[in-house]
């Protein structure tokens, strides 16, 4: 067989240097049978020449065993791009957010109230809608235009490849990751939104502004409704992949929208009823699962005060729940392992999965027992005989 660079080998040789046999059931001449099916054990030589380094990667019989070999390290970098995206992404949205609450007293201090102030005000109100907008745009369109359409191909690859995990498929969190930081845009959107509603009552009482509250506070409502429907398919998602940090944070994010409408209506929605009943879902994943959803621990009884109105807002963002995003921000290449459930991590950032965690199971609780009952010296006798009988 003659290469690219004009020197000529042996095909068995060759196929013995390069690993054909771990991708191909070859025949007794060396003849391609097919493919096999794993290829976890490909070999890591080089498809180079022997005697010069020249690339022949681009030889037939031996090109898709080229693509088998780079894959893996062409799945990482892609990675590495969407992990460092989102942890800049996560920093951002808890950027904007802060940014808006430091920029609340001048905003009260420049809007102007009045039917003959309403274009002035509105370019106001718009810059702050826009200041959050703008977040969720490049959030949408990395996760439509990049990850949705690479993440298949992705998974489709790994599958080829040969992993096998207990899922059926291979789970990467990273579109719903994307989708949850949506979610948090259109939470912050929704609560400056009601903050800027209260201002107005309080600041200015007419018949004018009292129908712009009413239009701004329904929009409001269908506009969390719709959030909380969106979040719900999220979390199915997450229970069957077993993505059991990213349900729990689904579930506080649910909290949020219902706190603000019992805010705006105070009662009489469906969802106000479930509230309590996702704040348990989500303390039941904190103590099950420490090292992931445990994680969010503080953050989960921010969100419980708040829903009951005993703290004006949510601690949904924690230094410890900035941790795992940045975990992605720091993966490097050749770094990457799957979880059993198929879930990707960089295992040099990370002990162990950091979306399924593993399962502590509940102990009962021992009998205390009230010694003082026994300074009574014929319950002392009776307890002792009891003790000695068993």
């Amino acid at each position: 067989m003659f290469l690219p660079c004009g020197h000529d080998f042996d095909a068995a040789s060759l196929d013995a240097k390069f690993g054909l046999a771990d991708l191909y059931e070859l025949s007794g001449s060396g003849e391609i049978m097919s493919i096999k099916r794993s290829t976890n054990e490909l070999g890591k030589a080089t498809l180079q020449c022997p005697q010069c380094g020249i690339a022949c990667s681009d030889l037939q019989r031996y090109r898709q065993l080229g693509q088998f070999k780079t894959a893996p390290e062409t799945i990482e970098r892609l990675y590495k791009l969407f992990g460092r995206k989102l942890a800049f992404f996560a920093r951002k949205v808890q950027r904007d957010s802060r940014d808006l609450d430091d920029g609340f007293d001048w905003f009260c201090k420049n809007i102007e109230l009045g039917p003959l102030a309403g274009e002035n005000s509105a370019k106001i109100v718009k810059a702050r809608m826009l200041y959050i907008m703008s977040t969720q745009n490049l959030i949408t369109r990395f996760r439509d235009d990049v990850v949705h359409k690479a993440g298949d191909d992705v998974v489709q690859t790994i599958r080829l490849l040969g992993k096998t995990y207990t899922t059926a498929t291979p789970m990467l969190p990273f579109k719903c990751r994307l989708d949850l930081l949506y979610l948090h845009c259109r939470l912050v959107m929704l609560q400056e939104a009601t903050r800027i509603i209260q201002f107005v009552k309080e600041a200015h009482d007419s018949k004018f502004l009292e129908v712009l509250i009413a239009k701004l506070r329904l929009g409001i409502l269908a506009e969390a409704e719709e959030q909380i429907d969106e979040a719900e398919l999220l979390m199915e998602q997450c229970r069957s992949r077993a993505l059991r940090r990213l349900e729990t944070e689904i579930l506080m994010i649910q909290v949020c929208f219902v706190t603000l409408i019992k805010q705006l209506v105070g009662a009489g929605t469906n969802h106000l009823d479930k509230a309590e009943d996702w704040l348990e879902q989500a303390g039941t994943l904190v103590s099950k699962y420490p090292t992931t959803a445990g994680k969010l621990k503080s953050s989960v009884e921010s969100i419980r005060l708040y829903w009951r109105g005993k703290k004006a807002t949510a601690e949904l963002w924690t230094a410890e729940s900035q941790k795992l995003w940045d975990i992605w921000g720091t993966f490097e290449v050749g770094s990457l392992i799957y979880c059993e459930h198929g879930h990707p991590y960089p295992s040099k950032a990370c002990q162990g999965c950091p979306e399924c965690g593993r399962l502590v199971e509940e102990t009962a609780p021992e009998d205390r027992v009230d010694y003082e009952s026994y300074l009574d010296r014929d319950k002392f006798l009776t307890h002792m005989k009891k003790r000695v009988g068993s």
